[in-house]
């Protein structure tokens, strides 16, 4: 009788696992979208060079922010386009917590003085809110290195 209970048991909990796993194949992991949410970025200039400081909510903590990539457009020449790419590692075998996580990145690039700048996250443009900062203003960057004893 036990030998019948255990068989019942094995069959029950491997079809309960093939219909979870059955319910992953049909969501594949997708990049995630920009939030509709206007993103703050920080804003330095000096000598030639910019400086671009921010930080990007994302709904959990699987995600990896790839660098950010600095480019122009060849039909604005007075713009700086900064692309961030965001993949989602949901599935991926480590621990993630549901709750919504900043991503902060930094990007530096040499463009004229009132060179404009637009964001694009995973290729979709996102609202920004530029605030301008003075170069040393240490709310303005992540790593303040002008100021440290040599």
């Amino acid at each position: 009788m036990i030998k019948w209970i255990t068989i019942v048991a094995f069959v029950f909990s491997g079809l309960i696992l093939w219909f979870l796993f059955q319910g992953l194949s049909l969501n594949p992991p997708t990049s995630a979208p920009p939030s509709s949410n206007t993103i703050t970025i920080m804003h330095a200039y000096k000598d030639g060079v910019h400086r671009y400081i921010g930080a990007l909510r994302l709904p959990h903590s699987c995600y990896d922010q790839l660098d950010p990539l600095v480019s122009s457009n060849a039909k604005m020449p007075n713009s700086v386009i900064l692309s961030l790419t965001t993949r989602d590692k949901m599935l991926d075998p480590r621990l993630c917590f549901q709750i919504t996580t900043t991503y902060p990145f930094e990007a530096i690039t040499d463009a004229p003085e009132d060179a404009k700048m637009i964001l694009r996250v995973n290729g979709e443009s996102v609202p920004v809110n530029l605030v301008e900062t003075a170069w040393q203003d240490p709310r303005g960057t992540i790593l303040n290195l002008e100021n440290n004893p040599k």
